[in-house]
């Protein structure tokens, strides 16, 4: 028979002055994320939840997890057991970081450094402490082990804003009720920290590190590659895109998207991203023609396609051989990753680069997320993955900076590309020859 709210004795934590947590504590929602600044009791909340609902259910096993073992040890296992009231302890496993309650539930701590975690098959509930720092996968993971035969089912997330990543799409922009998020900031749990604790980050700390980890703004993200796209600066309507030059850039996948992104330049060097293309599993055949299609009535002057996309296969055919013999006739992009990153964060911080609103929603979606990875012989590199529209992007930018479309017509500024065999089997596109190649630009 399970215990009532009322029933669980000693365990008392007064959470008056805290609003935020109060809210969150009585949430009934299957998933939900607390999400806020530093100091603004996400991990107490949390830790407090799990602990009523291991005592209401007996039997229960609960999860309480974070990336390294050190700051699960340090921080997040060690709240978690200074609230909880001794006298319903029944034993405490250290070296097999397992806590057992007196009802026989059991609350298991868990790291994921190596990118996954142990759990057991059955769990009623879990916390995912700083889930910024955790891959989609891990919280996948866990939901797909809530399973255990208990009358209810949660999982917690505690977290800075992280930007426009996995934890913003789930709980912020799906606006799901399976999925509660409850955002804070430092202020609202400021009758609980040390008198100066705010006042010391608002005068040490930067304005963009104040705005995440003290108001808890999910528009600032550490270590996002494109941080300086703001919607108000980058974003306009189609009625306001002038008469553009257009070309194609063009990522190739098979189990990540193939892309294709429209960019025009205009007669004042700002470039305008008008349209976007995507789809996965389908053949280079298939991706070629639905993009040619796409572009009826557009006259492209140049596509620029992934290098890696020119390497023969099988039948000896690459990707570009397939995409020519469609119509699109491609110019092999830059190998220079970091440059042309570079040059995209200038066009940025120049207002230099427009985005059409309703036409490229994937790929702002990317530029929202696309972050730093991990540094590589002490250069910085980004993550993998969300920046297949972002790719096609910057080899187009790359490809059209080097040219010169107006005042005196086209001519190639700098080293030619290298020249592309001009064959065409399938239904033509308007081209216009490269007066520096010969070949269709």
């Amino acid at each position: 028979m399970s215990a009532t709210l009322a029933d669980l004795g000693t365990l008392t934590l007064d959470l008056s002055n805290n609003p935020i947590q109060k809210a969150f504590i009585g949430c009934n929602s299957r998933f939900q994320n607390f999400s806020g600044g530093f100091g603004s009791g996400k991990t107490t909340a949390c830790c407090l939840k799990g602990q009523i609902l291991s005592r209401i259910f007996p039997n229960n096993l609960g999860v309480v997890c974070r990336r390294t073992y050190p700051d699960l040890r340090d921080t997040t296992r060690k709240t978690f057991i200074e609230i909880l009231p001794e006298d319903s302890v029944l034993n405490w496993k250290e070296s097999e970081n397992a806590l057992m309650l007196k009802n026989r539930s059991t609350i298991l701590f868990r790291h994921f450094e190596n990118g996954t975690i142990k759990v057991g098959s059955s769990i009623g509930w879990f916390f995912l402490d700083q889930a910024e720092e955790a891959e989609e996968a891990i919280f996948k993971g866990l939901v797909g082990r809530l399973r255990r035969p208990v009358p209810r089912h949660i999982g917690m997330i505690a977290m800075n804003p992280n930007g426009q990543d996995w934890q913003w799409k789930l709980f912020v922009g799906r606006r799901d009720p399976d999925y509660a998020h409850f955002d804070s900031t430092t202020y609202d749990n400021q009758a609980n920290l040390p008198p100066n604790y705010i006042s010391d980050m608002l005068t040490l700390y930067s304005q963009e590190w104040i705005d995440r980890f003290v108001f808890g703004k999910w528009n600032k993200m550490s270590g996002l590659i494109y941080h300086e796209f703001e919607e108000s600066r980058h974003m306009v309507d189609l009625d306001e895109v002038p008469t553009l030059v257009k070309a194609r850039g063009l990522d190739w996948g098979v189990d990540a998207p193939a892309t294709c992104v429209f960019v025009g330049q205009a007669s004042n060097k700002v470039y305008y991203v008008f349209d976007e293309y995507g789809a996965r599993e389908k053949t280079a055949y298939e991706h070629a023609d639905n993009i040619v299609k796409q572009s009826k009535g557009l006259t492209i002057r140049g596509n620029v396609l992934d290098s890696s996309a020119f390497r023969k296969g099988e039948d000896l055919k690459s990707v570009a051989d397939k995409y020519r013999e469609r119509g699109i006739v491609c110019q092999p992009a830059t190998k220079d990753l970091l440059g042309s990153i570079i040059f995209v964060k200038q066009l940025l911080k120049t207002d230099r680069l427009k985005f059409v609103r309703g036409k490229t929603d994937k790929t702002i979606e990317e530029i929202r997320s696309w972050k730093w990875g991990a540094k590589t012989n002490g250069k910085e590199i980004p993550a993998k993955g969300n920046d297949h529209y972002l790719d096609a992007l910057r080899y187009v930018l790359d490809w059209m900076s080097k040219r010169q479309f107006f005042s005196g017509g086209e001519r190639m500024i700098g080293k030619s590309p290298r020249p592309v065999a001009f064959l065409s089997k399938g239904p033509a596109e308007k081209y216009e020859a490269d007066p520096v190649t010969g070949l269709p630009a």
